[in-house]
């Protein structure tokens, strides 16, 4: 990938979590020995790239009624999910759009198909088509407001957008199974998992505060 992107002038980044400095410089040497240069790379050292915590500070219950406001106050202004200025590419080829919401606007995946595929195809992902609509009021009004509760305060908009994504995700591969539109207590164990999986859940924030009072 990155032979093809010094190649065509493109600007790429690599992005390293938690990494040791000096393995880091040496995977980069190699990558610059199998490319040629490093001219259009970008290196982003980071904490994390998850959203989500395994010991949130916020405890608050989700304000669901601003989450789609939050989301466009993040840095791209969701723009990471439609009109992207990186794609991610995963050590096992997984294409996304976003950086910071992984699991959240996948494309597809490198070692079945070629970039330009999965470029072409893009226009179809659910998720870029909410995003690029901009119905996320909407969208948070139906799909997530009435199981707020299940979830704890997001503070950043990355955060707000991952998880818009998400269940955008979600009720995609829910209706492609052809099943019924799902009823309340399918939707309700469908929050539940996403909440848990993304850090989210209010009882994760309630096993935090024992945790800090103990």
């Amino acid at each position: 990938m990155a032979t093809l992107c010094e190649r065509q002038g493109l600007a790429y980044e690599f992005v390293a979590t938690d990494a040791d400095p000096e393995a880091f410089k040496v995977v980069l040497q190699r990558i610059a020995a199998g490319a040629g240069s490093l001219n259009h790379a970008r290196v982003t050292p980071m904490e994390t790239v998850d959203i989500g915590s395994a010991a949130p500070r916020q405890r608050q219950p989700l304000a669901s009624d601003g989450l789609a406001a939050l989301a466009r106050r993040s840095d791209c202004g969701t723009a990471g999910f439609h009109r992207p200025t990186y794609l991610h590419v995963n050590p096992e080829g997984g294409v996304r759009s976003c950086l910071y919401a992984p699991g959240a606007g996948w494309h597809g995946d490198l070692n079945r198909q070629s970039l330009r595929a999965i470029l072409n195809a893009a226009a179809r992902n659910p998720v870029l088509q909410l995003f690029e609509r901009g119905e996320l009021e909407s969208f948070v009004a139906w799909h997530l407001d009435p199981w707020r509760h299940l979830y704890r305060q997001v503070e950043h908009g990355c955060g707000a957008a991952a998880l818009i994504a998400r269940l955008a995700e979600r009720l995609t591969e829910l209706h492609a199974t052809g099943a019924d539109a799902p009823d309340a207590m399918a939707m309700e164990q469908l929050h539940r998992r996403l909440a848990q999986e993304m850090g989210l859940s209010v009882a994760q924030g309630a096993a935090g505060a024992a945790v800090a009072t103990t």
